[in-house]
């Protein structure tokens, strides 16, 4: 009979030879066992060799490797939001009067809203430092500069600009490179750079869409989101594209000459325009939806708040 599984059935006597090849063939079945559907040397085994263990250390690096940011921005996120929480009690009062009487925006918002404003304010702000030239540091320049940031993204996830960590604070225009103009302010790699006097006119007049603190952060905003390397937001990237398909026709009509009521520094290339077209939506929205129907409502779908609601987040789960 043959054999089955490694178990030898005898069917007649056996010489003493035969005995003694019966003998040792139960002892090599006796030593198998079957585990986890692999069978196993419970004799002479040695475990696994070099090559299996290099293996094993390599996947349990690998293992590391992929949880340990995880672990760590959750660590640090916590941390983060403790550190945020005690400067909101510590802060949160003096913070509101400050932009109660100088942010038109914010004095419009619910108490809930104005909340989730001041802890959005105060994340940005941890981020970045400002340096100041020719003008002298103040508690109030910080937060009604990040104010201006919090109030462009307040609609969506991600507020920090966090590749453009610094903010120059000039006194009054200045001259920047071989350009023969004042600057009132610019965006580069090196961060936000803003004209303090000029800043501070634009939220003193909130009706004229004159605003250099609006204007910049639409250009730091899209600066970050194309040319900031590993920090973009992939969800405002693409409705940006969606919303250009109805703002680059406004823009070339513009060029070619029909008059709007963007101020015509709007027609000099396509970034002005969009940081042209951000200021009006903040400081004219019903005049810039009366003329530009279409048009205001990508730029609402874009930023995903509307000014003209009392409640400026449209949906808030997209706002995070």
């Amino acid at each position: 009979m043959p054999q089955d599984s490694g178990i030898i059935s005898v069917t007649q006597p056996a010489s003493g030879e035969k005995m003694n090849q019966i003998v040792d063939s139960l002892r090599w079945t006796d030593s198998v066992r079957h585990a986890g559907g692999q069978l196993m040397m419970n004799q002479d085994y040695q475990g696994p060799d070099l090559f299996t263990w290099s293996v094993i250390v390599a996947l349990a690096f690998l293992a590391f490797l992929i949880s340990f940011p995880i672990v760590s921005g959750k660590i640090r996120r916590r941390r983060i939001a403790r550190q945020i929480a005690l400067e909101m009690d510590l802060k949160g009062k003096e913070l509101d009067i400050t932009l109660s009487g100088q942010n038109s925006f914010y004095r419009d918002l619910s108490a809930e809203y104005r909340q989730r404003f001041l802890w959005r304010l105060l994340h940005f702000m941890s981020g970045k430092k400002f340096e100041y030239v020719g003008i002298e540091a103040a508690d109030e320049i910080p937060v009604l500069v990040g104010a201006a940031a919090i109030q462009l993204t307040f609609g969506l996830r991600g507020y920090l600009m966090e590749f453009l960590d610094t903010i120059y604070l000039m006194h009054h225009d200045y001259y920047y490179g071989y350009f023969q103009t004042p600057f009132q302010g610019h965006v580069n790699s090196r961060g936000i750079y803003l004209s303090w006097i000029n800043f501070m006119k634009g939220y003193e007049n909130y009706s004229d869409a004159q605003n250099v603190g609006l204007h910049e952060m639409a250009h730091a905003l899209a600066y970050v989101n194309f040319y900031g390397y590993g920090v973009e937001d992939e969800e405002f990237k693409h409705r940006f594209s969606l919303f250009s398909k109805i703002a680059r026709p406004v823009f070339e009509s513009m060029k070619s000459g029909t008059p709007y009521l963007f101020d015509s520094y709007a027609a000099t290339d396509y970034n002005e325009f969009w940081a042209v077209s951000v200021e009006t939506f903040f400081e004219k929205p019903q005049e810039f939806y009366q003329q530009l129907p279409e048009y205001y409502l990508a730029m609402c779908s874009l930023l995903n708040q509307d000014p003209m609601k009392k409640t400026p987040i449209l949906i808030p789960a997209e706002a995070g």
